[in-house]
């Protein structure tokens, strides 16, 4: 519920049906030293991936009820959007591996960093206002530690079955994110998500040596249900066999859990103190005495109803279950 008794949304709440292409990726791995063309040193493989978002940004949607779901224009025109199913994301993984093998057995470790970059069509792009503190997805840092076991092999027809397990310890970074609640909260009705935050502030006319309010010629920050989220860890454990059948055909079946730690996920900070500012465009970004000195200026993407502590949101512990099955032709 809002300050004012206007829930921000009901439960039971049922968000749209999503398919379709994320992304297209294309990457390259190489292997400056590898243990198969001498035997008297380990394989070091460094990899980098560009990930290309394709198809309709994310928008906010109502699907409760059924029917057609109810993707409401943030700007409040009235118009209705399309659900969406892409991130809308252009990333970069970055990552590196080194193994050693010891006769049927083969251990690794590796890191893996993952940064995206919003496109411009999606809701990350509508704001570029002065104040915004956090505009960018959370980037994504794995350690992963793993063992291969490779019981049987024909090296001369490139044919062996290999058992492997893995775990992994995942960070990310705070950021701005497509949260749990992202349809919930960005399909809301309530006055106070669904009216626009100021852009920026100037002058109070009125009080000229010391006030300021809302600059209306400013850019308008309307809420669209993307929050900034604070950071959290994440734990992995995976167990796999591949069967590769011959140089360039290869089978997979493997399974794992993930447990993300629980974490805020409306954790907007009310002013950005990086960016500088006399007293009479700090808007409520002030210290109080005489004179008042100014610590910032507002971040539009701040909302009280959501981001003042007692009030925010937050995701417990989450398990999440996987299943992999892939089938490799290489050429």
């Amino acid at each position: 519920m809002g300050p004012t008794g206007t829930p921000l949304f009901t439960v039971p709440f049922t968000s749209p049906t999503r398919s379709g292409i994320h992304y297209f990726a294309v990457g390259l791995n190489w292997a400056p030293v590898n243990q198969q063309r001498d035997w008297s040193k380990p394989t070091w493989a460094l990899g980098v991936e560009g990930r290309f978002g394709v198809g309709d940004p994310l928008h906010a949607c109502d699907a409760t009820g059924g029917g057609t779901p109810r993707c409401p224009d943030p700007a409040g025109t009235g118009a209705q959007r399309t659900p969406g199913m892409s991130r809308a994301m252009y990333s970069l993984d970055a990552r590196t591996v080194i193994s050693r093998r010891f006769g049927y057995v083969e251990p690794y470790t590796g890191i893996d960093a993952l940064f995206e970059f919003p496109r411009s069509d999606s809701d990350f792009g509508t704001t570029n206002a002065r104040g915004v503190l956090v505009s960018t997805p959370p980037i994504v840092g794995t350690f992963t530690i793993g063992l291969e076991v490779i019981p049987w092999e024909r090296r001369e027809q490139f044919q062996r079955l290999v058992f492997d397990v893995r775990v992994q310890g995942i960070y990310n970074s705070p950021g701005r994110e497509y949260s749990e609640l992202f349809d919930a909260l960005g399909s809301t009705t309530a006055p106070t998500l669904r009216n626009p935050n100021p852009g920026g502030w100037m002058p109070d006319p009125a009080n000229p040596t010391g006030g300021s309010v809302a600059d209306p010629n400013s850019q308008k920050v309307y809420f669209t249900g993307i929050t900034d989220q604070a950071g959290y860890g994440a734990f992995a454990a995976q167990a796999s066999v591949t069967w590769m059948a011959g140089e360039y055909v290869k089978f997979n079946l493997g399974g794992g859990v993930r447990v993300n730690q629980a974490h805020v996920i409306t954790a907007a900070d009310p002013c950005n103190p990086n960016v500088t500012s006399d007293i009479t465009t700090s808007g409520p970004c002030r210290t109080i005495g005489t004179p008042p000195q100014a610590t910032g200026v507002p971040d539009p993407n701040y909302r009280a109803v959501l981001d003042t502590p007692g009030r925010r949101f937050s995701v417990d512990n989450t398990v999440i279950g996987q299943l992999m099955l892939s089938g490799t032709v290489m050429f």
